[in-house]
């Protein structure tokens, strides 16, 4: 049974995913940190759930899923924007941790030991070469006068 096949997998995903994006973006409201915070945070008095966060990702899912209509450019933009969108902010705390934090930080139960440096500098590192390669388009034929030259070099 293929994943992209089973109409009932894909809602118990969907369901996943927009519990976990609710949750994010009820915290990020609650600080003050999104546009409209001041509607988005609020909890609802019946269920004690924080349903206008549910309304406001299932609007922002909804206007995503049109991009099918501009054509697979269009999604492959998408994906490959949530891609690096997720690489950094993966980074930002490890490269916070590597070169902003020294003596400061204070490992928790769980840690690296002395490799955590070397294991965050070379994730760093990863991150740096990763997110323009996600950039690149992923078909050739493109117009590529945008792209470095580096990066482009395989497509020519």
């Amino acid at each position: 049974m293929q994943l992209n096949k089973n109409p009932l997998l894909q809602n118990l995903h969907a369901y996943t995913l927009q519990v976990a994006a609710s949750r994010v973006t009820f915290a990020y409201a609650r600080d003050g940190c999104l546009p409209g915070s001041f509607w988005i945070k609020r909890v609802n008095k019946t269920t004690q759930t924080p349903v206008n966060a549910v309304w406001f990702n299932t609007c922002i899912g909804i206007l995503m899923t049109l991009l099918i209509f501009g054509g697979p450019l269009a999604v492959g933009a998408l994906f490959s924007i949530g891609a690096v969108a997720a690489f950094v902010a993966f980074t930002i705390p490890i490269s916070i941790r590597v070169f902003f934090a020294g003596d400061r930080f204070r490992p928790g139960p769980w840690n690296l030991g002395k490799y955590s440096i070397y294991v965050g500098g070379f994730s760093c590192a990863f991150v740096v070469i990763m997110v323009p390669i996600l950039m690149l388009p992923s078909s050739v034929g493109g117009n590529l006068k945008s792209v470095p030259p580096f990066f482009s070099t395989p497509w020519h």
